[in-house]
């Protein structure tokens, strides 16, 4: 429709639609069985359908299982490390423990317990193995003494 002005055009709006007639499929009491091999098909794409979504619920257990696996593996990791942790600071202890007890002063107290004492300038013996300054020379050609005499 063509219009000259607006208002024509603005009563337009308002104006009641033709309604439309919409009709709704009923069944047919003579409709025809599906074809046999129309219901395979279709029974085969569900089938498909469904070990699609068995494959899809095995893979996400499958995940599941592995990453309470990786937990689990992890988990241990953490207590082995706290057990190392503990390990270590159980020989610091224990080597300071040693070191206090192999001290000097733990071993000299030990050592006047059991009646021990300290070696005095009294206590002090010197034995002299060199009484004289000499040379013996073995009976023969007269060595190597008479040797380098002969050179000169």
């Amino acid at each position: 429709m063509m219009y000259r002005d607006s208002t024509a055009y603005d009563f337009d709006l308002f104006a009641p639609k033709a309604k439309e007639v919409v009709e709704i499929p009923t069944h047919r009491k003579n409709a025809k069985p599906r074809s046999r091999a129309k219901t395979k098909g279709l029974l085969q794409s569900r089938l498909v359908i469904v070990a699609a979504v068995v494959a899809v619920l095995l893979l996400v257990v499958a995940q599941l299982h592995c990453q309470l696996q990786n937990s689990e593996v992890v988990c241990e990791i953490d207590r082995t490390k706290t057990e190392i942790r503990d390990l270590k600071s159980d020989n610091t202890r224990l080597q300071s423990e040693l070191n206090g007890k192999v001290s000097f002063t733990n071993m000299e107290k030990a050592a006047k317990e059991m009646g021990m004492q300290k070696m005095t300038i009294a206590q002090t013996e010197y034995i002299n193995l060199n009484t004289t300054d000499s040379v013996e020379l073995a009976d023969g050609d007269g060595g190597l003494l008479a040797a380098m005499q002969g050179l000169f």
